[in-house]
């Protein structure tokens, strides 16, 4: 049945902000819970990758267990000035 003009079921306030994503929540803690009870295996399959392979697995798994940055604006005076995420440039990784 679907909602009519001005229905008073209707939640006209939204959701709050700050309201956790509860899907997301799940997720993160599976995913949290499969690294934790496979710790050692994951560990010794890392020590048998390439460098430059270990590398991209770390900051690829590191998204999860982080929270994302935000792109930061700061308003001065004279103008607006963006505050950009660092580069990380990395050159021969397979030097030891």
């Amino acid at each position: 049945m679907p909602f009519e003009k001005n229905d008073s079921r209707i939640n006209r306030a939204g959701k709050k902000p700050g309201t956790p994503n509860k899907i997301n929540q799940e997720i993160r803690g599976r995913i949290n819970e499969f690294l934790d009870n496979n710790f050692e295996t994951i560990q010794n399959d890392l020590m048998q990758l390439e460098a430059r392979e270990r590398v991209k697995f770390y900051i690829d798994l590191l998204q999860y267990g982080l929270p994302k940055l935000k792109q930061t604006e700061l308003k001065t005076e004279n103008e607006d000035v963006r505050l950009n995420p660092p580069t990380f440039i990395f050159t021969d990784l397979n030097k030891k």
